[in-house]
């Protein structure tokens, strides 16, 4: 459509000044949708876009952590809309989570340019489905983050929306924004979905100005409708905010008509802090979460070894793929069954044989136990260590029919059938809090450990489990660690007194009645600077 030439001096006068001001101009000729009353209005920033527009004001590079439908979207839209419209070859890419949200934020681009006045209208060379292209060089962009079609250009805005729901987080995000001009507006915007890379990128201190918007930011969600029932876990989350009666009757319609009872999904979709809204997406398996990152790879170690104290070490070997799963091993010190602690830990895409090295290296370092598949790739660190000579190796007991009589097998098979009790074990150790989970990346796996759609405990999203496997495959060990202990002790026996009172407390118990044996001149310096006392026929020391 031809546009009318801008002669009259007001009209030029208008035009510059909605080119230099764009609150001017998004508030007179920028209009949206009105879905309740299914007419166009006004378009006139809420409270959520403000922020939005104060954030972008301070810095190119900008994440909204938001609510659902509270505008951010639409905010974005005005923005890169005036920009594309008012500025020379500027190029706005917007990037979508699915092609049906795609298509929604064209239609609010859409829209404004046909409501505006015809003098307004920028010529255009080329519009489709999902894409204007202006006269002036300028041009808005739409697409899904499953498309390439953004490939070999550049842009000077790039608007990520949703982008926690992305397939390949990082992946995806790399290819968009090396897409960046130098001085390009970039504005991540999305719902939480997990801790996931969305939850790091939030944060990490990586320059981005970080706005969160909860739901109480949008001033439409009120109710006046009281509640039927009452919840008390609502109760208790609602208590913990400041709102008013009409808000928190929204809160309860929301979960009796939107949301299908499930409070934590209500917690995701409609954010009230950063942290909450990461944590309650799914239902856990676990019901402990933790404030982590993404974990870091390679070996950790969380404390020493000590003398007298018997050690498990549980092995999920992988097939060492660069994109693939990780190889992981737990060195656990079971001494105290009560309180098990992780003392070393390796997470790393490695090949087997590489592997069976380090196993070898570590389990010979604690004299542990060592639990390992014996199926898939498993089988590669079973026969190392086996080649090895290493003396501890977990062993299956079982019933040959054909044989007619008992036969061991080395390592752990892992079934559809055995699977379920592998995590159940584990499930009761970490909820009764028998282990102490220090090592971080086994609390990030456990933070997106959940409850599939069908009921299966699974890692969400493309987020990993070995860890996870690792340590429940250590559990499964404890049975016969008990025979190790004796075994290692018989040939440690303490060396004197001193060593008998700290084996009986390691081990909270009596080391068969043989203290007596032992002269107690040599360590006399040694009970002078200690409080000892008997009981229950066990030395204590304060």
């Amino acid at each position: 459509m031809p546009v009318v030439q801008a002669k009259d001096p007001k009209v030029v006068a208008e035009i510059t000044k909605c080119k230099n001001d764009f609150a001017y101009f998004a508030g007179k000729y920028l209009k949206i949708l009105d879905a309740e009353n299914n007419k166009f209005v006004k378009f006139k920033p809420n409270f959520a876009q403000l922020r939005l527009l104060d954030a972008v004001g301070k810095n190119n590079w900008v994440y909204a952590l938001k609510a659902r439908q509270v505008g951010i979207t639409t905010g974005v839209a005005a923005i890169n809309f005036w920009k594309a419209l008012f500025t020379k070859n500027y190029k706005v890419a917007v990037v979508a989570h699915t092609s049906k949200s795609a298509k929604n934020i064209f239609e609010i681009y859409a829209s404004y340019y046909n409501n505006l006045p015809e003098w307004l209208r920028v010529p255009t060379k080329a519009a489709n489905v999902n894409e204007i292209v202006f006269t002036s060089g300028s041009a808005i962009k739409v697409s899904s983050a499953t498309s390439e079609s953004l490939r070999g250009s550049t842009y000077n805005s790039l608007h990520l929306s949703e982008f926690a729901f992305y397939d390949d987080i990082p992946k995806t995000m790399a290819s968009i924004l090396q897409t960046a001009t130098k001085n390009a507006l970039v504005i991540l915007e999305t719902t939480p979905n997990g801790q996931n890379e969305a939850k790091s990128i939030w944060d990490e201190d990586n320059g981005y100005e970080k706005v969160f918007i909860s739901w109480m930011d949008n001033e439409k969600y009120v109710s006046n409708k009281s509640p039927k029932t009452t919840y008390e876990f609502v109760e208790e989350f609602l208590n913990g905010l400041r709102l008013t009666k009409e808000q928190r009757n929204w809160v309860y319609e929301i979960y009796e008509t939107r949301i299908g009872g499930d409070f934590n999904l209500f917690k995701q979709e409609f954010a009230s802090d950063p942290t909450t809204c990461f944590i309650a997406s799914g239902e856990n398996y676990f019901n402990i979460q933790f404030a982590v990152n993404s974990p870091t790879t390679g070996y950790l170690e969380f404390g020493n070894k000590q003398k007298y104290s018997t050690y498990l070490m549980g092995v999920d070997v992988s097939g060492g793929s660069k994109t693939g799963d990780y190889s992981a091993f737990v060195v656990l010190d079971t001494t105290d069954p009560e309180r098990i602690e992780i003392v070393a830990s390796y997470y790393e895409r490695v090949s087997p044989s590489t592997f069976s090295l380090i196993v070898e290296e570590t389990a010979k370092h604690f004299n542990a136990l060592v639990v390992v598949e014996n199926n898939s790739y498993g089988l590669s660190v079973l026969e190392h260590l086996e080649k090895a000579e290493y003396p501890f190796i977990y062993r299956k007991v079982k019933f040959d029919k054909i044989a007619d009589k008992f036969l061991q097998t080395l390592g752990f098979h892992t079934t559809a059938q055995t699977r379920p009790f592998l995590l159940a074990k584990l499930q009761k150790y970490v909820n009764e809090r028998k282990i102490n989970i220090i090592d971080p990346r086994l609390q990030f796996e456990i933070n997106t450990f959940v409850y599939s759609a069908n009921g299966r405990p699974e890692a969400s999203g493309k987020k990993h489990d070995d860890i996870i496997f690792a340590t429940a495959l250590a559990l499964q060990g404890l049975d016969q660690v008990s025979e190790e202990l004796a075994e290692q002790v018989a040939l440690q026996k303490p060396a004197n007194l001193r060593e008998v009172v700290e084996l009986e407390n390691k081990l909270k118990t009596n080391w068969e009645n043989i203290r007596d044996n032992y002269e107690r001149e040599p360590i006399q310096d040694w009970f002078d600077t200690k409080e000892i006392r008997f009981v229950d026929d066990v030395y204590s020391i304060d």
